[in-house]
Formats: C-alpha cells, structure tokens, sequence
C-alpha cells in the first residue's frame, strides 16, 4: 500500500484506538506530512511513514526511551527494525496514537508540549503550520510552485479535515442509532392469564411466564379443569362439537337410551320388592305407606 485515502487512514486511527475527537486532526496531519504515502521519507530527518515518525528520537544510543519502551511492551527492536516496522501503515499509525497519548498524559516531560499548554499536537510541525491555524479560523499557507496549486493544496488539505470529521461523527451517531434501537422494548399487548379458580386476569406480557412458574400454582395458561364433577360433564358437554348425525346414528342413539331405560327400570323395582320384603305386611305396598308417612307427618305438623 502506498497511498491511503481518508477512509483508509480513519480505519487505521479506530484500529489503533484514536478518539473520534482526534481523528479529524490526526487526518489532516498526515496529510500535510506525508501526503496521505505509506512509504514517504523525509530526506533531511529521516521520519518516516504516514505520520512521519523519526526513529532516532527515541533512542538513547542503541537502547528505547521510555515512550518506546512502553510502545515495545518489552519485545525491544533496534533502530533499524523499528524504522522497518514503521512502514506498515498500521504500525505507523499506531505509534502515532500511542505517542499523542504519552504527550497527553505528561506534558510536562515535553518542552514543546508544556509551553503549549499541554497541547499534544504541537509535536507534530504539521499542526502547528497548517491545523491548528486552520482550527482557529486564520488563513493557511498552501504548498505548491505557483497560486493554483497552492490553492487546491489548501482546498484539499481543509477538504481532508471536514471529509474525516463528517465520516467519523456520522459513524459515531449511526452507532448511536443502533444502540437506541436496540435499547427500545417492544410494546405488546397484554396477555390474558387464569388465578386458580379459574377468573381470568389480564397481564404484562413480559411476565407471564414468571407467573406461570410459580410455586405452588398460582396462575395458570388455561383455565384450570374444575374438580365438581357436574360442571366437568357440563363442560364435555358444551365441547362436544353439534354436528348433524345420520339415520343410523340416530338409531344407535335410541337404542342405547332404550337400553339404559330398562336398567333403571329394573333397578328401582328391585328396590321396590326390597322395601316390601323389609316393612311389615300391615303397612300396605310401598305407595300406600308413603301415603300413611305423609299423613302421620301432618298430623304432627
């Protein structure tokens, strides 16, 4: 890879950690510094790469500064590996972030830093030349031999602060988005459940099952089946499906009903000739004392 574009480059700086606020600057730095090249060298300082880092500066001789130490996390390279890594874009990048974070957080073990504020940019000749006047609403210089070129070098170079700002915060609210959706509970209509006797209730729908699972039994899906036995049978009957029966269907009915007819018949004569042969003749057959009973019972009345 020898060019990125700035999509590429906004990539890098999420891969590598860099805050949204800081991508839109970190973009037009390394435009102004290597021109967006993966590969660019600077022929006097030997920085390399799309943020131009100078291996050199952070070596003490052979040996990594602290800044590089904790970059290496303990897997130490020479200066020559070093500048070999630096021209994986990736790579690159990653130092960069790491090394704004390091300015960021002791500002004052860098002089340049320190004297800005704390500002961690400065380090960067390319913000303090270009960016930070731009931020500030000044005019900038333009790069180039003649007018033209310098003034499309300023419209591209202000082009690639506003392109990574829209790209990063539409990302940035887009993800947003998402989250707030995601965040949203469907709304759902309220789900009828049945207490145990059998009275419906109406409940939230997210807690149906929490109910039903109970112990013991409180609610159930359904209507629990009644333990009265006559309303079971009223029941059955009720679900017993009206459907229009046949000649012959109607015939079996008949007979059955004839069939059970005869047996309560014969049941309660059975009963009859009981009574009979238990109650003593002179109380007369089983009409007759009922009768008498009846009697007796005005009387006492």
């Amino acid at each position: 890879m020898a060019k990125v574009n700035v999509k590429q480059l906004i990539e890098l700086l999420q891969n590598a950690g860099a805050s949204a606020e800081d991508i839109p600057k970190l973009v037009m730095i390394s435009y102004y510094e290597s021109n967006f090249d993966t590969l660019a060298k600077n022929e006097t300082t030997d920085a390399l790469g799309l943020f131009q880092i100078n291996a050199s500066a952070f070596y003490d001789g052979e040996d990594p500064d602290p800044t590089l130490s904790r970059f290496f996390k303990g897997n130490d390279l020479s200066i020559q590996d070093f500048e070999k890594k630096l021209e994986d874009p990736q790579y690159n990048t990653d130092f960069a972030v790491h090394y704004l974070n390091e300015l960021r957080q002791n500002p004052d073990s860098f002089p340049a830093v320190k004297a800005a504020g704390g500002d961690p940019f400065v380090q960067w000749e390319a913000y303090a030349t270009y960016v930070e006047p731009y931020l500030e609403g000044k005019k900038i210089p333009g790069r180039g031999p003649d007018d033209v070129a310098k003034r499309n070098d300023i419209t591209v170079g202000v082009g690639t602060y506003l392109d990574a700002y829209t790209q990063v915060y539409d990302l940035e609210r887009n993800k947003q988005i998402q989250e707030d959706i995601a965040d949203i509970e469907i709304e759902r209509d309220p789900v009828t459940i049945y207490d145990a006797q059998g009275n419906p209730v109406l409940v939230d729908a997210k807690i149906v099952s929490d109910l039903i699972r109970l112990e013991p039994p409180k609610y159930f899906d359904r209507p629990p089946q009644s333990t009265d036995p006559l309303n079971n049978v009223e029941d059955l009957l009720e679900a017993k499906p009206k459907t229009p029966v046949s000649v012959e269907e109607g015939q079996k009915e008949k007979e059955v009903k004839d069939v059970l007819t005869a047996h309560i018949y014969s049941y309660l004569q059975k009963q009859k000739n009981v009574y009979e042969s238990q109650v003593p003749k002179e109380a007369g057959p089983i009409d007759v004392a009922r009768v008498k009973t009846d009697i007796r019972r005005e009387e006492r009345e």
